[in-house]
């Protein structure tokens, strides 16, 4: 995960959030790195899809008044938590709390926030959290309208020990009906690839799609798409840096 750190100004990777939550014992210690100009664009746009700007990212960081790319990280998760506590207060009045367990602010938000994308497509009434169906229970499930029998799951992710079997008994559990995985950016971002791999072998047994979420479009997006998104970046990047290394030799007489 990347962190931008306002005091030391300096770039910090880390591998899991919660490192900064006091789990040091099972997250590698955060090592500071330095970033070459032609990979810059990459880790700008790889930053705004880790914080939910996916169809209007940041780019140009300095045009809003940043010093460097450690400050717009720091605004970008910033801007993530207000703009999920922004749902609106009646949507967050029928998105029920999980029962029997604790649930985290990410994922009451992730879960408001797919309630709220729903609503938009088939009507807030249509839509109920916390759905019990024999011995599971559903996240979300749409009742009525054209998504009727749809579930989502909101998935952070955290301390699930073996990310893709989670995610298989997750989807095992809607018995057969289409199910979202709803997996929050920071994760989705930190697990891409593995969440890729996961998703295309569950796809051949199961209805199933995985979408994260995108805070300046107001709505779920699929992972594939911010994926391509990135990969194109990737290869923008790549190139440039191949062109910028590739040696200028002067022309060799012909005989």
């Amino acid at each position: 995960m990347i962190y931008g750190d306002v005091k030391d100004l300096g770039i910090w990777e880390r591998a899991l959030a919660e490192a900064v939550r006091g789990y040091a014992s099972v997250v590698p210690s955060p090592v500071e790195v330095s970033i070459g100009p032609g990979r810059l664009p990459l880790y700008v746009l790889l930053a705004n899809a880790m914080w939910g700007r996916v169809s209007d990212p940041v780019l140009d960081y300095g045009s809003l008044g940043f010093r460097d790319f450690d400050e717009l990280v720091v605004w970008l998760e910033d801007e993530y938590w207000r703009r999920l506590r922004e749902v609106g207060f009646e949507v967050l009045y029928r998105t029920r709390p999980s029962a029997g367990e604790r649930e985290s602010e990410l994922h009451y938000l992730a879960k408001a926030f797919a309630v709220r994308h729903l609503a938009e497509m088939v009507g807030l009434n249509c839509v109920e959290t916390e759905k019990g169906e024999g011995a599971a229970v559903f996240d979300v499930a749409v009742t009525c309208g054209g998504l009727q029998g749809l579930v989502v799951e909101v998935e952070t992710l955290y301390g699930t020990g073996t990310v893709v079997h989670k995610l298989v008994e997750t989807v095992e559990r809607a018995d057969g009906r289409a199910v979202w995985v709803v997996v929050p950016n920071p994760q989705a971002v930190i697990y891409l690839p593995l969440l890729l791999r996961t998703r295309r072998e569950l796809r051949r047994r199961y209805d199933v799609e995985f979408y994260t979420l995108d805070v300046t479009g107001r709505g779920l997006v699929r992972l594939t798409d911010v994926a391509s998104m990135l990969v194109k970046k990737w290869k923008e990047t790549t190139e440039g840096a191949e062109e910028a290394n590739t040696p200028a030799y002067p022309s060799q007489p012909t005989r």
